[in-house]
This record gives C-alpha cells, structure tokens and sequence, in this order.
C-alpha cells in the first residue's frame, strides 16, 4: 500500500523538526567559544538563505529569505531602542501581518527570478512597509496607532 501525497509531502519536514527538536532538548548547550551564534544566527541564516536564493535566481525564496531578515532586524533594532514600551509590541505586531502577508504574495507570484526587471516592485513594497512600521512604532500610543 502506498503513502498519500500529502503524507511523503509532510514527512521529511516533520523528522527533521522532531530531530531538531530533539537536538535542542536533550543535547548540549553552546562551547564559549560559539555563543556569538545567539547573537549573529538569526541574522545570518536568513542572509546565507538570501545568498543561495540570489545565487540560483529564485526571485520568490530571495524574497521570503529578505522579509524574514528584515523582520528579525527590525525587531532586535526596537528592543534595543525602545522609544517607549509600546514600540516593539507596534513592530511584532507589524511583523505577525507583513511576514505572512509576504510569503502569501510571493507564493501566489509567478517565479521570474531575482533579476527580473518588475522586482523593482517588491523593494518598494519593503520600504513602504519599513515606513510604515517606523511611524506607527515612533508616534507611540496615539490615535495612528489606535491606543
């Protein structure tokens, strides 16, 4: 008897989620000499994923590698410098619905590569998020931000 699609489909990611976590649980914890990975993995997996995307022109993975890492960098940028304690709760807010919201479009998009010349569009999409975010997280518990 033959396994479903969707089962062969789910099954690698799932074996290598419970090893995973698995790993994490039962394993051990960081030599001194590699505790910088805390500070610079998340940053660094999302920009080696980005590089390998750009590399092999795959246009959407790029773009889902580009918003998850300016997402987590704008979320270390609004921990670090709170201007007040409502600006991170606006940033992971923001973050919860552009994330997503991007994956969504960049999966419904047809793939055209890194360097097709309509790409300008998503730059323009990532700065209007980017100054949308930095509005709503600087004007604080306001009316814009519906506190």
């Amino acid at each position: 008897m033959r396994a479903p699609p969707w089962v062969v489909a789910i099954l690698p990611p799932a074996i290598i989620f419970v090893v995973a976590a698995l790993a994490f649980a039962y394993g051990p914890g960081l030599p001194p000499s590699l505790t910088g990975l805390k500070e610079l993995g998340p940053y660094a997996i999302p920009a080696m994923a980005a590089g390998v995307a750009f590399w092999f022109n795959r246009g959407r993975a790029f773009l889902l590698a580009a918003s998850l890492l300016l997402a987590y960098a704008a979320f270390r940028f609004a921990l670090d410098h709170p201007a007040s304690r409502f600006a991170p709760v606006a940033v992971y807010t923001a973050i919860v619905l552009f994330v997503p919201a991007n994956a969504v479009v960049a999966l419904l998009a047809p793939e055209r590569g890194v360097s097709h010349h309509y790409n300008y569009r998503w730059l323009l999409v990532f700065l209007a998020e980017i100054v949308l975010v930095a509005w709503v997280a600087s004007a604080g518990k306001s009316a814009l931000s519906g506190g």
